[in-house]
């Protein structure tokens, strides 16, 4: 055989082992990859929780203010009107 393809057999032959070891490392930095993923997002589900408990009462807190903005309307006409009533006396 010519030393030449001897040469390019080997090259080739190490060539291959160097892709083989370089996919399988890539393999497994994929599979970590994926294990932070999960936990970035059960951390992110959780910070979610937390922040909606902790925003829920804030929501309710404008609820009802709405609701004493309506019941402060209310008084407001009401008071109008027995002014009314007291100017046609």
């Amino acid at each position: 055989m010519d030393p030449l393809v001897i040469i390019l057999t080997i090259v080739i032959c190490i060539f291959a082992v160097v892709l083989v070891v370089a996919g399988i490392q890539v393999i497994l930095v994929l599979q970590e990859i994926k294990t932070t993923l999960r936990k970035v997002n059960v951390a992110a589900e959780s910070l979610e929780k937390a922040a909606n408990s902790a925003l829920m009462p804030l929501a309710n807190l404008g609820g009802t203010m709405e609701g004493i903005k309506g019941g402060l309307k209310i008084v407001q006409a009401f008071t109008s009107w027995l002014n009314k009533e007291k100017n046609r006396e």
